[in-house]
């Protein structure tokens, strides 16, 4: 479905063959207005270590087995590589928890940069632009999942982009102003309707018929009674929801400086962490700060 909707390119690695497809979505320019740079911040970005099975692999029973091992004080030696032998099932999409973002106070620019640092010049909160996005030839039911994919204000959610996301960075809002469609049908029947670009645009009404129809089709394709119960859904809204985002140090990172405060308030020692890491919480495990418990 994602390949059909934003095409793809993919390149035979031994005969060289190159095979693409066109995808349906185009992302207008967006012009931002109030933007202001806040102080340059110098940060530790990565990416992802697959042999970090503690994050990609679901290994609830190991979990289960080291808190076992933890109440009875017994030395704690698991070996998580072995369920890659085991064809362990991945724990799912990767996302960024919402968090307070950091600011120049505690990630300030040095003299030297490392190898593995860079230097971020934040935009200040409060910015704010418009642009289009363009779908062509799309179904029913792609439209609607486009429509759903861009409501997550209706749940209190936000979106990350750009750089810097694991430190709170490129939290958004996203709100729709207006839909219009023309069908196929009618664009390509004369010269006039291509140059005059005739539409109609959709009421709140129609908006929301088309993204109930699309949650309907899918409930049924993946054997789900209601969408919004949808266990991958539910982790989604959670994840992504900006107004009730966990306490910082519920979300820590692990840090290479012992006196990180993340590291302090989650009682982290930094040398055995990275030996012995923690398997990641699911995230209905993360607590909700309203209540300080489980989701």
């Amino acid at each position: 479905f994602a390949k059909n909707l934003f095409g793809y390119i993919r390149k035979n690695s031994e005969t060289s063959d190159v095979d693409a497809k066109r995808g349906k979505v185009r992302v207008g320019r967006c012009t931002l207005s109030n933007c202001e740079l806040s102080d340059p911040l110098q940060l530790v970005l990565g990416t992802p270590k697959p042999s970090c099975v503690q994050n990609y692999l679901f290994q609830e029973k190991k979990r289960a087995e080291i808190e076992k091992k933890k109440e009875e004080k017994k030395a704690i030696k698991i070996d998580h590589f072995a369920l890659y032998k085991k064809g362990a099932q991945l724990r799912g999409r990767k996302f960024y928890w919402h968090r307070d973002p950091v600011t120049a106070n505690s990630a300030p620019v040095k003299d030297k940069v490392g190898e593995t640092e860079v230097i971020l010049h934040p935009i200040k909160a409060g910015a704010y632009g418009e642009f289009n996005i363009t779908l062509l030839g799309v179904s029913e039911y792609e439209l609607g999942a486009v429509l759903e994919a861009l409501c997550f204000s209706d749940y209190g959610g936000a979106y990350k982009i750009g750089m810097g996301k694991p430190y709170g960075l490129g939290s958004v809002n996203v709100d729709i102003e207006s839909v219009s469609v023309c069908k196929d049908s009618e664009r390509y029947s004369s010269l006039s309707s291509r140059i005059e670009e005739t539409s109609k645009e959709l009421s709140e009404d129609e908006i929301k018929l088309f993204r109930d129809n699309f949650k309907s089709k899918t409930s049924k394709t993946i054997n789900t009674v209601n969408y919004d119960d949808n266990q991958s859904i539910r982790q989604l809204r959670i994840i992504t929801d900006y107004h009730h985002r966990p306490d910082n140090a519920d979300t820590a990172y692990m840090s290479l400086d012992k006196t990180s405060l993340d590291n302090r308030l989650k009682g982290f020692n930094t040398v055995t962490d990275f030996k012995e890491k923690q398997i990641l919480p699911l995230i209905e495990d993360v607590r909700n700060p309203a209540t300080k418990e489980k989701r």
